[in-house]
């Protein structure tokens, strides 16, 4: 009986051991940093799976997947597609055509909305990095929270670097409303601090900061911040 044991590292070593003729050898094989595959994720899984079916063609249409193939179940043209920003395994569309002309049809007109839903995007990230360069010593966040209700909370900018900004949580001023009418406005108020000076990292693609781990807090735009509470 012969067994074969494999290690592996940047050198392969195979083991093969006769156990009728008591010998064992040794072989290595050197590995390329390619040659050592990661563990697939479910959607890299998924997609194989799809790719597999009669007929398959893949485009990567700018980190949008799209497979298209001939069902094995009712012989159609069929389309399955992830979207660019989809995280999940499961595809955002999977549709099967009378005619491979209106699948392809379908196949256009979701390149199109991708390529628009792009350029929205850069656009929206472009302007919100300009954004990012405003925030300064003085600049107020505020963050709206809560369950059931709608907190509002403001912090000021007390130092900048690079990236990183130190805030610290300031207080604020009902405007209209009140709490014991359970709704209203806030604006901040500077002359009081609470808490500790806290370092965060700036997120340039929304000129915002994570203050709490379940939201973002965005730059104040200079007007009152409406509120909901139970008395």
């Amino acid at each position: 009986m012969i067994m074969i044991y494999v290690a592996i590292a940047m050198v392969m070593m195979i083991k093969v051991v006769d156990f009728q003729n008591n010998v064992c050898y040794h072989f290595f094989v050197r590995l390329n940093k390619g040659d050592l595959k990661m563990k697939q994720t479910k959607k890299e899984m998924t997609i194989e799976f799809y790719q597999s079916q009669p007929d398959s063609n893949t485009e990567n249409n700018d980190g949008q997947i799209i497979v298209s193939y001939t069902s094995i179940y009712n012989k159609l043209p069929t389309v399955v597609i992830w979207n660019a920003r989809m995280r999940g395994h499961k595809p955002t569309y999977h549709y099967s055509f009378k005619t491979v002309e209106e699948r392809q049809t379908f196949i256009d007109s979701q390149k199109a909305i991708h390529a628009r839903d792009n350029a929205a995007c850069k656009a929206r990230f472009a302007e919100a990095a300009k954004e990012s360069e405003k925030i300064q010593v003085g600049s107020i966040f505020y963050e709206s929270w809560g369950w059931e209700q709608t907190n509002i909370n403001f912090y000021e900018v007390v130092e900048r670097k690079g990236m990183f900004v130190k805030i610290q949580e300031i207080g604020s001023d009902v405007v209209s409303g009140s709490h014991a009418a359970m709704s209203g406005t806030k604006m901040p108020n500077r002359s009081v601090r609470i808490g500790e000076v806290m370092r965060k990292k700036i997120n340039p693609k929304f000129a915002n900061v994570k203050i709490r781990e379940f939201g973002y807090s965005s730059l104040w735009d200079g007007k009152p911040k409406s509120f909901t509470c139970y008395a």
